[in-house]
C-alpha cells in the first residue's frame, strides 16, 4: 500500500486561545473499490472543523482515504478523469512498475467520491438508497462532484428518490409563501443546485420560487429579505445566470401586481361614476 502525506490541517492555524486540536497524524483508510484495481486515488486530506457552541469548542475530525479503482473503469466513464490519468498528463504518470501509482484529489469529498466510485464499477448495492438517504449536504457534495467530473447523468437511477425525500423541505411544503423557511439561506441555494442537477422540476420551481417571491435587489445584487443575506454569497454552486433570471421574473411579478392594482382602482372609479349616474 502507499506511503501516507500528512496535509497540513486547520488544527495548525489555529489561534493562542483556542483550545489544542486532537487531531492526530494517521494512516489514510484503505478501500478497496476493485481489489485487483492498478489505481489508488488519494481523496480529501486530514482536516479539522472547529465549531464553538456553548458547552465549548468542537472538534470534528476529517481524513483522507485510499481508493483502489481500476483506472481503465474511470477513464471510460469520464473525459475529465480520461485526461487526467493520460501518459502524457504530467502529475498523473504512470509510476515505475515497482511503485504504486497514486493520484491526489485533496479538494474531493471522499464519500461524495465513494458513492461514484461505487456506481462505475457497478457495486449498486454500496449505493445509497430511498428517499432519506442523501441529506442535502451530502447530496450537494455528490452533484457538484458529479457536474465536475461530467458524470450527474450516472445519478439517473436514484434522482427521483432522492429528490422526493427532499420536497417536504421546500418553504412552505412547495406552496408559495413570503414566510421565513426553516432551511438556512445556504440550504435553499444547495437544493436549488440539487434540484438542477437531478432536473426535478418540483424541487426547482419550490426554491425558485421563493426565492423570487423573498428576494429584495439592492446596488444591482439579490438579497433573500428574511435572511438579509446576498444570494450566492458564499460560493455555492448555482444554475446558469440563475439570479438573471429571478430578477426578471421578480420584475415580473411587481408587474403584474401593479397592473392588478391599477385595474382594482380602474374598475372602483368605474363602480363609483355608475353609481352616480
Amino acid at each position: 500500500m502507499p506511503s501516507t502525506k500528512r496535509k497540513r490541517s486547520s488544527s495548525e492555524a489555529m489561534s493562542e486561545e483556542e483550545e489544542a486540536c486532537a487531531l492526530r497524524e494517521q494512516p489514510p483508510a484503505v478501500v478497496e473499490i476493485d481489489p485487483d484495481g492498478d489505481l489508488c486515488l488519494e481523496v480529501g486530506y486530514d482536516e479539522c472543523n472547529l465549531r464553538k457552541s456553548p458547552k465549548g469548542q468542537k472538534h470534528d475530525h476529517e481524513h483522507a482515504v485510499f481508493y483502489v479503482v481500476d483506472s481503465k473503469v474511470l477513464s471510460r466513464s469520464s473525459p475529465v478523469w480520461k485526461e487526467m490519468l493520460n501518459e502524457r498528463f504530467g502529475e498523473s504518470r504512470r509510476p515505475e512498475p515497482d511503485q504504486d501509482w497514486i493520484v491526489e484529489l485533496p479538494e474531493e469529498d471522499p464519500k461524495a467520491m465513494l458513492i461514484i466510485l461505487n456506481i462505475i464499477h457497478n457495486r449498486y448495492g454500496d449505493v445509497p438508497r430511498g428517499e432519506k438517504a442523501m441529506p442535502i449536504h451530502c447530496l450537494y457534495r455528490l452533484t457538484v462532484l458529479t457536474d465536475k467530473y461530467g458524470l450527474t447523468s450516472l445519478l439517473e437511477p436514484w434522482a427521483q428518490a432522492w429528490a422526493n425525500g427532499l420536497e417536504d423541505q421546500l418553504p412552505g411544503n412547495m406552496g408559495l409563501t413570503t414566510e421565513k423557511s426553516s432551511l438556512t439561506l445556504n440550504s435553499l441555494e444547495m437544493l436549488l443546485w440539487i434540484a438542477w442537477e437531478l432536473g426535478s422540476e418540483l424541487l426547482f420551481r419550490g426554491v425558485y420560487g421563493y426565492l423570487v417571491l423573498n428576494a429584495t435587489v439592492d446596488e444591482g445584487r439579490l438579497i433573500e429579505k428574511n435572511f438579509k443575506t446576498r444570494l450566492f454569497s458564499t460560493g455555492i454552486s448555482k444554475p446558469p445566470a440563475v439570479c438573471e433570471h429571478i430578477k426578471a421574473e421578480r420584475g415580473k411579478v411587481i408587474s403584474n401586481i401593479l397592473d392588478f392594482k391599477t385595474h382594482l382602482e380602474t374598475q372602483a372609479k368605474k363602480s363609483g361614476m355608475d353609481q352616480q349616474s
